[in-house]
């Protein structure tokens, strides 16, 4: 069990692992909405952290997966809190390679609360100024999240290079859920015109 685990790295010694396990295994079972047990997992970590010399990376890793799982709740100030906290640490400590989830993260929280110029910002961000780390899912996931954006200002003439890009990626790598994301909203972009071809992508969403 996840508590076994735990017990055997405590008599290890090794703090950064016990972050990790810990920390892993709460956002795991976030991801899976089992959020009681997540925030259990998540308050080893945090104890572990209070009390032992953990890397400040491992800090900063852990604190974007619990903002990631808190937005999943809608408890957004604190999503956000712990996503700008993590991000913070990670500009301080020049881990670039770590940045482009963070960034990915908050443009989706602010898309959610509809503060549609922060998501922007966001997305762009990570477009413009981390495509270097390969980071290729969070890549095609701005993208999206980029096309929605637009969507929802009613930018429509911008929309279809992002997703055009966003596809190809998609296809390229097999992101089965950015897909689906496309073809939603390439269902909502015609349903008025071609509600028939809209009712396909639909249907090509939920595949």
């Amino acid at each position: 069990s996840s508590r076994e685990v735990l017990e055997y790295i405590r008599h290890i010694g090794d703090d950064n692992n016990v972050a990790l396990v810990s920390g892993g295994l709460g956002f795991i079972i976030g991801l899976q909405k089992n959020y009681s047990q997540s925030t259990a997992a998540f308050l080893v970590w945090q104890r572990f952290c209070e009390a032992s010399r953990v890397l400040s990376v491992s800090i900063a890793q852990f604190l974007g997966f619990q903002g990631k799982i808190r937005t999943s709740q809608n408890l957004f100030n604190e999503a956000n809190e712990l996503l700008t906290k993590s991000l913070q640490i990670k500009r301080e400590n020049q881990q670039g390679i770590g940045i482009p989830e963070i960034l990915d993260w908050l443009g989706e929280l602010e898309e959610i609360r509809h503060s549609y110029d922060k998501a922007t910002q966001y997305y762009c961000e990570l477009l413009n100024d981390y495509r270097w780390t390969n980071r290729h899912n969070f890549e095609c996931e701005a993208l999206v999240g980029m096309a929605r954006v637009k969507y929802a200002q009613g930018k429509l003439t911008e929309i279809p290079d992002l997703m055009a890009e966003a596809e190809a990626l998609a296809q390229q790598h097999e992101y089965n859920d950015h897909l689906a994301a496309l073809h939603l909203l390439q269902g909502h972009l015609l349903w008025q015109e071609e509600p028939d071809a809209a009712f396909d992508f639909y249907q090509q969403a939920l595949i």
